[in-house]
């Protein structure tokens, strides 16, 4: 393969695995039915952000054996960064949109946040995903909620109707 930049490469192994998709098989090739929906969506757009196409490299992380049978680089998707934050965003922005729910996850040292944003006009809902460390997840939620979960190994919490939430805490600013 021709030397190609960092973020190059990423988009070159997404489409790759995305090619070999067809989730209703099972075989173990491809990606999973919703990653595959995601990476599909990322994919069709013109122009990914940074955080963007490191979100990509953080969920081919799960891909490795697959990413290996094809003869491709899997230690350079370990070893790079993109960016400081990883970020699925699908939304084109957020005037007009309602938040109709908020998840704040951690599983052992990865955690992250999902915002659901609803645009009534358009009737089409909108995904903000972030991935975080474990320190990011612990260090948010004791900054935002004032419970320290440095202890926890497991944590998942869901806030239906965020808006007065975030009215509250300007937090979507602090997200972006």
């Amino acid at each position: 393969m021709v030397d190609v930049s960092d973020e190059e490469y990423v988009i070159f192994v997404a489409r790759k695995l995305l090619s070999l998709t067809y989730p209703w098989a099972r075989d173990g090739v491809g990606f999973t039915i919703p990653d595959a929906w995601l990476f599909r969506d990322l994919l069709s757009r013109e122009k990914l952000a940074p955080e963007n196409i490191e979100w990509m490299r953080r969920a081919l992380l799960k891909y490795e054996r697959q990413i290996r049978q094809l003869g491709l680089d899997f230690d350079r998707l370990e070893k790079v960064r993109i960016a400081q934050r990883a970020i699925f965003w699908r939304a084109e922005g957020l005037e007009g949109k309602k938040a109709t729910s908020f998840l704040i996850w951690l599983r052992g040292d990865k955690g992250g946040i999902r915002v659901t944003l609803r645009d009534y006009s358009r009737r089409r809902r909108d995904v903000l995903m972030y991935a975080m460390t474990r320190a990011e997840v612990v260090d948010f939620v004791k900054k935002h909620f004032g419970v320290d979960l440095s202890n926890v190994e497991n944590f998942n919490i869901t806030v239906k109707r965020p808006d007065e939430f975030f009215r509250r805490v300007s937090l979507l600013h602090h997200l972006f």
